[in-house]
């Protein structure tokens, strides 16, 4: 039987296993996803669910601000 993995399974794994590349999905949702502060707001509560928070994404204090901004 194989046991295949769905997709928020295979995206909550690699987001644990990976700041860099959560890092660097934040940033492009953050530059690109405006319009639609819903699929930022997934994808943080996606990334806080992997790693228990974003403080270990190395981003700015211009980025948090950003973030803030756009979830607000």
């Amino acid at each position: 039987m194989c046991n295949f993995m769905t997709f928020d399974e295979w995206m909550l794994k690699n987001l644990a296993e990976d700041a860099e590349e959560a890092a660097a999905l934040l940033r492009l949702t953050l530059a690109e996803d405006q319009d639609d502060p819903q699929i930022l707001l997934t994808l943080v509560q996606r990334i806080v669910r992997a790693r228990g928070g974003i403080d270990d994404l190395d981003l700015s204090l211009e980025e948090k601000a950003e973030l803030a901004s756009a979830l607000s």
